[in-house]
Formats: structure tokens, sequence, C-alpha cells
């Protein structure tokens, strides 16, 4: 600590240079009050020695309080390091968030894109569930198939568990559908034309 000890040496300087000038004087004034003086001057020069072991232990306090304040520095450096780590870690996470919305984001306009294909074959299935209906004393074992198939959409519905596993397993189900209608399609021909010559 240097300016504490340059504090403590002008302490001394001046306490020094006061008690010259308090000496002098008094040995010019009162020579034969000398003795009592003389006393007074060892009581003052004891309580000076007082006031340098005082002065000693705040120096040492000072310096024990340099040191823990050292000690306190380097545990903030730590912890300015570790706040850096975990700034840039967040900052990795932001950015597989964003990476992670926009991926989000495209299975949600592949997914309305399906919703919309598979309006259309609603509406498609719809109607050929009229048509099938205005035969449907010759071919009622044909709703048997209509009812595996409703039973498949909702089994495809209730069984979701990845976005990207819906969409492929509705394509393949939709395929299958298809299929079934252009059978069911082939097998109404062949019906009609035995119905209607």
């Amino acid at each position: 600590m240097p300016e504490n000890n340059e504090l403590v040496k002008m302490l001394r300087n001046v306490i020094s240079e006061e008690m010259q000038t308090f000496r002098q004087e008094f040995r010019s004034i009162v020579q034969e009050e000398l003795k009592p003086v003389h006393q007074e001057l060892n009581q003052v020069n004891s309580r000076l020695d007082q006031v340098d072991i005082r002065l000693d232990q705040v120096d040492n306090r000072l310096n024990q309080v340099d040191n823990r304040l050292d000690q306190v520095d380097k545990r903030l450096d730590q912890v300015d390091r570790r706040l850096d780590h975990m700034d840039n870690c967040l900052d990795q996470v932001d950015r597989r968030l964003d990476h992670m919305d926009n991926r989000l984001d495209q299975v949600d306009r592949r997914l309305d894109h399906m919703d919309n294909r598979l309006d259309q074959v609603d509406r498609r299935l719809d109607h050929m569930d009229n048509r099938l209906d205005r035969v449907d004393r010759q071919l009622n074992h044909m709703d048997n198939r209509f009812d595996q198939v409703d039973t498949r959409l909702d089994n495809l519905e209730k069984g979701q568990r990845k976005l990207q596993q819906d969409v492929t397993t509705i394509k393949r189900d939709v395929r299958a559908v298809w299929d079934d209608i252009l059978r069911l399609d082939n097998r109404l021909s062949v019906q009609e034309n035995k119905v209607i010559p």
C-alpha cells in the first residue's frame, strides 16, 4: 500500500517537526523546568510509540483488505468468464431455436398443403359416396370397404407422432384410397353395365 506508507511517513515527519519545535521552545524558555518537560516528552514519545503501533496495525489491516480485494477481483474475473460462456451458449440456443422455428414453419406450410389436398380428396370421396348410394342394394358389400377406409384415416389421425412421418403416411394412405376408389369405380362401372344393358 504505497499511499498509506507515504501517509504514515508524512504524519511521522509532521509530528517529528512539531516535537522538535516544541523542545526548542521549552529549552529556551523554561530551562529550570527541564525535568518536568522531559517527563512530559517521555509521555508524548510513549503516546507517539502507541500511535506508531496503531499506524502499523492500520497498515497491516489495509494490506489485508487489499489482498481480499485482489481475491474478490479474481473471483469477479472468473464470474465474468463464466457469464461470457453462458452468453455464448444462449446465443447458440437462440440460433438453434430460430432454425427449428423455420423448419416448423416449413412443416406447417406442407401440412396446410396436405390439408387442402385431403379436402379435395374428401370432396371426391363424397361424390363417389353419392354414386355408390344409387346402387347401394347391388353393391352392399362395398360399404365395408369404405368403412375400412374411414377406419384407416381415423387411425392415421390418432397415430400421428412425427410431423414428417404424418405427411409420408397420409400420402401413402391417400394413394391406397385412390387405388380403392379406382377399383370401386371399375367395379361400379362393371355393375352399372350389368344393371343397365
